[in-house]
């Protein structure tokens, strides 16, 4: 078993736990209210994750690294067919919340708790790779989510999916790296100042969610552990017997493979929200899988260094 693969995981956990609880008690003590959440998670997916996505691109170092960013991209398709599979085969069709809980059992959190994971994990590598799987998110969230959600998907959702600043970033962020062209140190220095800082706004936003969430009538309803366990540990584990099948290894499997074990995606919330699907039922489980995986990112890690 690679223990060092394992224990950098919960080295990473414990940091991220450790911000969490910041959030948590800057809740408590009311230094943070609800509507500076909102406007802290709002600056990490507009500013920060973006300037961090963009600034993985900026070394143009072993051309091996656009194959594995290909094979990335692959990943994250797969991972996302394979949760949307399980939900249709395990979600019981026609009640008032099916469609929140295959949207909870399809999407993970890949940008808002993947970036700062894996980037803690693995490093700046591990991010590249990640944005990879961010694209193939939007690709699918918008219009996948979008019909399960509503019912169809307009040019209008199409554009917005390229038009996100994580997906502008992305698309810069490649150009640079294809064409290989210089970043001077005055713009390089604060985009990746900027960037850094993703990681621990978003654990405190991740905290000031949770402590807000009613997890007591979470745990009372039965479908709540079935849609968990699929996101954290079903889903990963089935796209790890494609790695192996495939024989992908290296830092490119282990980033989709935390990927895949990411829980509920904060956007889910807010289609949820938007489309009147049962909006505090799915921040509930967003809460519950985001304190759970804490546990089970591990224990994925532990599996995947065990079957190496």
């Amino acid at each position: 078993m690679d223990t060092t693969l394992l224990l950098t995981t919960i080295e990473a956990i414990a940091k991220i736990l450790i911000m969490v609880a910041v959030g948590m008690l800057a809740v408590k003590v009311h230094i943070l209210n609800e509507k500076e959440t909102n406007a802290l998670a709002h600056f990490v997916i507009n500013i920060t994750s973006p300037m961090l996505l963009l600034s993985c691109f900026f070394d143009h170092g072993d051309p091996e690294r656009m194959k594995g960013f290909l094979i990335a991209l692959a990943l994250g398709a797969l991972m996302h067919i394979i949760s949307i599979i399980l939900g249709i085969v395990l979600v019981k069709k026609g009640t008032p919340t099916s469609e929140v809980e295959k949207m909870g059992i399809t999407y993970g959190n890949v940008a808002f708790m993947g970036i700062p994971l894996v980037n803690a994990m693995l490093g700046e590598e591990a991010v590249f790779y990640l944005s990879a799987i961010i694209i193939m998110f939007n690709l699918f969230i918008w219009s996948h989510g979008m019909i399960l959600m509503r019912g169809s998907m307009s040019k209008k959702d199409l554009l917005h999916v390229l038009t996100t600043p994580s997906m502008i970033c992305i698309f810069i962020g490649i150009f640079i790296y294809v064409f290989r062209i210089p970043i001077p140190d005055i713009v390089r220095s604060p985009i990746t100042s900027i960037g850094s800082a993703t990681t621990p706004v978003s654990m405190i936003v991740a905290g000031s969610i949770v402590i807000r969430s009613d997890l007591k009538a979470i745990l009372k309803d039965k479908k709540t552990y079935l849609v968990s366990a699929l996101r954290l540990i079903v889903t990963p584990l089935l796209l790890l017997l494609f790695i192996k099948v495939f024989h992908i290894t290296g830092v490119v499997a282990i980033c989709a493979y935390v990927a895949s074990a990411c829980p509920i995606a904060s956007l889910v919330t807010m289609f949820a929200l938007e489309y009147k699907k049962s909006p505090d039922y799915i921040a509930g489980l967003f809460a519950l899988t985001t304190i759970l995986s804490l546990a089970t990112i591990p224990l994925m890690v532990m599996i995947y260094s065990l079957v190496g």
